[in-house]
């Protein structure tokens, strides 16, 4: 079993496809013949993948998880609530978060007031260093 299908040309060049002959008479009509793939047993009402039953499905899991909400809140509802109450407060021993101990300030560094005796001036060498006269090393006597 298969469907038929019209191709046809119009004056402009556009090609055209349809389920029904053209209404002009002399336009030129090719008939395709395109075969139904479905199965033979193809049943479109017991189609569970429709649209219409998708739709439904979603519908009815909306509505049940509405009740399970309304079923959730009635029974919070009911349940008395429940208030603690401390007669005595309770001994930690030490408090939890406490801030650190303060500790006295550490003696700043100073510079010194004088130097000692005899130092020198240990940033500059007491007498002027002078560059040997030659680079080259001296001669080995044997």
């Amino acid at each position: 079993m298969g469907t038929e299908i019209y191709r046809w040309v119009d004056d402009e060049g556009v090609v055209h496809f349809s389920q029904t002959r053209p209404l002009a008479p002399d336009t030129e009509v090719e008939a395709l013949s395109i075969e139904d793939d479905r199965p033979s047993d193809y049943d479109p009402e017991a189609d569970i993948y429709g649209v219409a039953e998708q739709a439904e499905r979603m519908q009815a899991l909306r509505e049940e998880m509405a009740a399970k909400r309304a079923e959730t809140l009635e029974r919070k509802r009911r349940q008395p609530s429940t208030v603690i109450v401390r007669s005595e407060p309770e001994y930690v021993g030490f408090p939890i978060y406490r801030r650190p101990w303060l500790r006295p300030p550490w003696p700043q560094p100073r510079p010194p007031i004088a130097r000692p005796p005899g130092a020198g001036d240990w940033i500059r060498p007491p007498r002027p260093i002078t560059p040997p006269s030659s680079l080259e090393p001296p001669p080995i006597e044997p």
